[in-house]
């Protein structure tokens, strides 16, 4: 047969993709209850929740009244000057000698070892500020009281380091904001959905890959597409039938006794 021919043949309808899904809805529900909780595991246990905590350093500049007139301010100057000051109090902030400070200050570990500077430093996020006074600290971490700590001691180490960096500025009178923590991933409901949906997909591709990959013939239409012919017509299959032939053929002295055919007649007569 042409296996242009034998292709067109072999090909099957849209209805009996369907019922063979269907027929696999048990093993497709089962595959997404795996998957949700695949996703409740992986965000609860594996990953766990992550926070963030956000506060910020204000300097005040000697027109703003605060009382103790500044050497550094980050706005009023000229602006190069301004936008470099900016850059480098959020490096200072956010740089090694900032970390290495503060996990001396709160002790920072890591399996029985202190964290390692850069470490920290990939929990800490410093934005450089624009057209302000301010520098907002950001500190992301898994333990919510933990990143907190971090962020107020970020910003009160961070602001030693740029009295250290800026001689004459005055770190005590720069303004600490509160720190405020909240919880930002992951998201349950987005995992367990997408557990959920990962399930069911690739329960529908490996019922439609069973049946595709499966030839067995079963139907007059399996013949019509394996054969190319048409049947002409087709014999009931009764089980019933077949296990009671099997069983007495199990049990010979089940069976029934055989009729004499005219060739045991003949030999009757003759004897």
């Amino acid at each position: 047969m042409d296996i242009r021919r034998r292709g067109a043949v072999m090909s099957r309808g849209i209805d009996e993709y369907l019922r063979a899904i269907i027929k696999g809805i048990p093993i497709i529900l089962l595959a997404v209850v795996i998957g949700v909780l695949t996703g409740y595991v992986v965000c609860e246990i594996v990953l766990g929740p992550k926070f963030e905590a956000e506060t910020s350093v204000t300097f005040y500049p000697a027109e703003s009244g605060s009382g103790n007139p500044m050497v550094l301010q980050l706005t009023g100057a000229d602006k190069e000057e301004e936008k470099a000051r900016r850059e480098e109090c959020a490096r200072i902030i956010g740089g090694e000698e900032t970390a290495a400070a503060v996990i001396d200050k709160i002790g920072l570990k890591v399996d029985g070892q202190p964290m390692p500077a850069s470490r920290l430093m990939g929990m800490l996020r410093v934005p450089v500020p624009e057209n302000t006074d301010n520098i907002v600290i950001y500190v992301t971490d898994t333990d919510e009281k933990r990143t907190a700590a971090i962020a107020g001691a970020v910003a009160e180490m961070g602001a030693l380091k740029i009295e250290e960096a800026f001689p004459g500025s005055q770190a005590r009178d720069m303004s600490f904001s509160g720190i405020e923590t909240r919880e930002i991933g992951p998201d349950l409901k987005i995992f367990m959905a997408a557990g959920g949906l990962i399930g069911l997909i690739s329960a529908v591709l490996l019922i439609l890959l069973i049946f595709i990959s499966d030839d067995t013939i079963r139907t007059a239409r399996d013949v019509d597409r394996a054969l190319g012919v048409e049947t002409i017509g087709v014999i009931p299959f009764d089980k019933s039938e077949v296990q009671a032939v099997l069983s007495a053929a199990a049990s010979p002295s089940k069976m029934p006794p055989k009729k004499p055919g005219k060739k045991d007649k003949k030999r009757g007569a003759r004897k």
